[in-house]
């Protein structure tokens, strides 16, 4: 499955008549499609909580909450952003390792009473700051399928788990259980398969020794097609699915998800404006009203790799696609086929719902590209 446009170019040319570009176009309906869809995946067994890094403007929060979805947080201000919208606490999850002390009591005033750890000092912070709460342990994955190794900055290492787990009952802290992430962009179930065995079988030495778990966060990671085919999620979850069943439901384990990129990536669509043209070292160059510092931020950050649409058909070359600002560093593609193009030309970018508006900065004075929401 790849990536499609959620508008056509005559849609998108009507409307950059009265909003000037850039623009996202983000699809109500894809949103929930998305959600409803990796839940039905997942045999409406696993808890999805939306992980709010991956889009974090109000229009998805909203879009997510009026169909029940819940949401994983990492800040106090993204906490602040689901409960403005009156969302409860039982729908919203506290995952982020390795917290400042504030924040911990920050969360714990609001009423967030479990809390994720990856190492001995944290479990001190966390008994200092919130007193017999709840705790879970993050397990490395080693993060081979992926795109982005997400357990090379968090994730304890599986022969500590029984230790740290006991230091954090000795310090008067509950462990509920284990949470993991696969890394980013994952292309093989095999990694889900390979964490969910390990983590039961720390589940069991766990519970020999008196310590009795019965929650698996298996985070996100779930993959999307950019320029690169990805199998339907159906598919891509059947041995999921067979995994969990086979450790972990049969054990009346509660299991819950934090997908992010899944859910909205797809549902957004980049309307943009060819501003500048031209010939260097005998290669075309074409210059766009938005950048490596907008909402191409995820081709830094996220490793994104994205689909470039025109109208123009034709013999294409190998091109170069820049941002609007002044560093010479905004180049978005030093090769990317395209047609002959011209000024005012339209182009369409799928796939940036995730990491792109999230990480777009206001860099040289350009304003990030504004959110048009369509059914």
């Amino acid at each position: 499955m790849l990536a499609k446009p959620n508008i056509s170019f005559t849609k998108a040319k009507a409307l950059s008549k009265g909003i000037e570009t850039p623009f996202l176009v983000v699809s109500k309906r894809k949103i929930e499609e998305n959600y409803i869809k990796l839940s039905l995946a997942l045999q409406n067994k696993v808890g999805l909580f939306y992980a709010v890094k991956a889009n974090p403007i109000i229009e998805v929060i909203e879009i997510i909450k009026n169909i029940g979805g819940g949401f994983e947080v990492s800040s106090i201000e993204e906490l602040c952003l689901v409960t403005d919208l009156n969302i409860s606490l039982n729908k919203i999850f506290y995952s982020t390792p390795v917290k400042k002390k504030s924040e911990i009591l920050y969360f714990c005033k609001q009423g967030i009473n479990l809390f994720v750890f990856d190492n001995e000092a944290e479990i001190k912070k966390i008994a200092q700051c919130a007193p017999k709460s709840q705790v879970m342990l993050r397990i490395q994955t080693k993060g081979n399928n992926s795109l982005i190794n997400l357990s090379f900055k968090f994730g304890a290492e599986p022969k500590d788990a029984l230790y740290l787990l006991e230091k954090a009952r000795e310090m008067g802290l509950y462990p509920r259980g284990l949470c993991f992430h696969v890394g980013s962009q994952c292309f093989s179930p095999q990694s889900y398969i390979d964490a969910i065995k390990l983590c039961h079988e720390i589940f069991k030495v766990a519970d020999s020794q008196g310590i009795h778990l019965d929650l698996l966060n298996i985070g996100g990671g779930f993959p999307i097609g950019y320029r690169k085919q990805v199998p339907d999620i159906d598919i891509f979850c059947e041995p999921i699915n067979e995994s969990l069943e086979y450790y972990f439901y049969s054990n009346n384990v509660e299991v819950v998800a934090e997908p992010g990129r899944f859910i909205c990536a797809d549902a957004f669509t980049l309307v943009a404006k060819i501003i500048g043209k031209g010939i260097r070292n005998n290669k075309p160059w074409y210059y766009i009203d938005d950048g490596l510092y907008g909402s191409f931020s995820g081709r830094i950050y996220d490793k994104g790799d994205y689909l470039i649409l025109t109208e123009k058909d034709g013999y294409k070359t190998p091109s170069v696609l820049a941002g609007p600002t002044c560093d010479s560093f905004d180049v978005i593609y030093k090769d990317h086929d395209l047609p002959n193009l011209n000024i005012d030309d339209l182009i369409l970018v799928p796939g940036m719902g995730a990491y792109t508006i999230a990480s777009a900065s206001r860099f040289n004075g350009f304003k990030r590209a504004e959110v048009v929401v369509i059914d």
